[in-house]
Formats: structure tokens, sequence, C-alpha cells
């Protein structure tokens, strides 16, 4: 009985610990623009739900440097092994057309920004 409530109350910690944390997400990302409130670090070590809010969390990212920069991460994670091992198998075939959308997106709004940052950059 003990060990079943020691188990609820770790799980309860760690979802209020994962609800903090997205929240934490939301609030950096939404007032600041910016999805850098999350590191390269971070994103590596995200489980499954963690990874599918960030990624739903793209459309409203603003296309900036540090933003655009991170994109190759997030990038870097969905091409790596560890991530086929990991992830891969737990996601449903409409996330993973999901994710694919969501980043190939965003790329094309970075790919513009670094355009017209160059270009501004010449004059």
């Amino acid at each position: 009985m003990r060990a079943r409530k020691n188990k609820i109350q770790k799980k309860n910690f760690s979802i209020s610990k994962y609800l903090a944390f997205t929240l934490m997400l939301f609030s950096l990302s939404l007032s600041s623009g910016n999805a850098s409130a999350t590191t390269l670090e971070d994103i590596e070590k995200f489980n499954k739900d963690q990874f599918m809010d960030y990624v739903r969390m793209l459309d409203n990212v603003e296309t900036n440097q540090t933003n655009c920069d991170m994109l190759h991460g997030v990038q870097s994670r969905l091409s790596s092994k560890e991530f086929d091992l990991q992830l891969k198998d737990q996601l449903s075939v409409p996330e993973q057309l999901l994710i694919t959308e969501k980043v190939r997106d965003y790329r094309l709004r970075c790919e513009n920004f670094w355009k017209n940052y160059y270009e501004s950059k010449k004059k």
C-alpha cells in the first residue's frame, strides 16, 4: 500500500513538474515571442508530450535570429538516431505528419527571414 502511495505521489509530482514546465515555456514564448526559452539540451530531453507541445507552439513563434538558429536543433533532434529509438515509436502517424508539417512551415518562415535579413544588410 505504501509503495503504491509513493508511486502515485511521484506521478503527481511529475505531472505538476511537467505542467509547470509547459506553462513556463508557453508564457516565456508568448511574452517574448522567443522559442529560445528552451535550449537544445532541453529539447533533447523532451518526452513525447513535451516535444509535441513544442512543435505545436512553432506556429506562434516569431522568426528572428535566435529562434531560427534553434530550428536547426529541432531538425537535428528529429533526424537523430536517439529520437528514432526514444520517441518515434510512441508517435502516431498523424503526430509524425504534424511534426513534419510544423517544422517545414517554420523552416520556410526562417528561410524568408534570413533572405530578408541578408538583403537588408546589403543595402
